[in-house]
């Protein structure tokens, strides 16, 4: 194994046994906390990098949050139930995008890859 790939295993271990430290994304306290929730959310996490394209980056983080919100929960299954249609829907009623249409959509097939791809878990 060549030095460069040592020294990134070795600070990845480093940085794996260091204690939990919120990352901030949104400049929100509760989008934050979602985005933060690998265990439970890693969906939030995946979808947040995905919308985060020539828009703000605070406000493109704080898309799974505010989905979360309007559809009150954010289960993978639940988010799955929604149609193309329904996520175009709830992109322009809220604005939530600098391009709805093909955020909308982006947003729509992440769900659906990580709904049949990956079991409903992003983590994987």
């Amino acid at each position: 194994m060549n030095k460069l790939a040592m020294k990134l295993i070795i600070r990845g271990n480093d940085l794996a046994t260091q204690p939990f430290k919120k990352i901030e994304f949104s400049n929100d306290d509760e989008s934050d906390t979602l985005l933060n929730d690998l265990q439970g959310y890693p969906h939030a996490f995946v979808i947040g990098c995905l919308m985060d394209r020539q828009l703000k980056t605070h406000k493109a983080w704080m898309i799974p949050y505010q989905i979360k919100k309007i559809s009150n929960g954010f289960e993978i299954s639940d988010l799955y139930q929604l149609s193309l249609d329904e996520v175009i829907d709830i992109f322009h009623k809220y604005k939530l995008h600098r391009f709805n249409d093909r955020m909308a959509k982006i947003f729509y097939l992440a769900v659906d890859r990580i709904y049949h791809i990956y079991n409903s878990d992003a983590s994987k």
